[in-house]
């Protein structure tokens, strides 16, 4: 049976509840399957142990941060392949720069982008 990976699985790696609550909502009205992490370690945990499609991560993290959670993902085949859109509150463009050269597919500015233009960019990240 496929029936397991007929929806996408997205993981949110993010310290804040209420963004993890408001994209979890959003992502799960679009027919994603959404899991949580709200610390670096736990979500490293979580995407190297579960078939995802995609990551939105956070960069400031308590336990791990996220340039250390991408710089494992590109430790292993299975995880270096996962697309990772980054948003955070980090507006200093060296921050964007360093995810992007350690893996990320995008990266965004917290408050700069409304909660559509992520999920429009989460779509046509998993339609590559």
């Amino acid at each position: 049976m496929n029936e397991k990976r007929a929806k996408k699985k997205i993981a949110i790696v993010e310290d804040g509840e209420a963004f993890r609550l408001i994209f979890r909502d959003l992502l799960e009205s679009q027919g994603f399957e959404v899991l949580e992490a709200e610390d670096g370690k736990k979500g490293w945990e979580l995407i190297r142990n579960t078939e995802l499609d995609l990551v939105l991560l956070d960069l400031m993290l308590p336990g791990m941060n996220g340039f250390q959670v991408l710089a494992k993902m590109q430790e292993f085949e299975a995880t270096r392949v996962i697309p990772v859109i980054v948003v955070t509150a980090l507006e200093d463009e060296s921050f964007s720069q360093k995810a992007l050269e350690l893996g990320a597919s995008e990266c965004l500015v917290k408050g700069t982008v409304t909660p559509d233009q992520i999920t429009d960019k989460i779509r046509q990240i998993l339609s590559r």
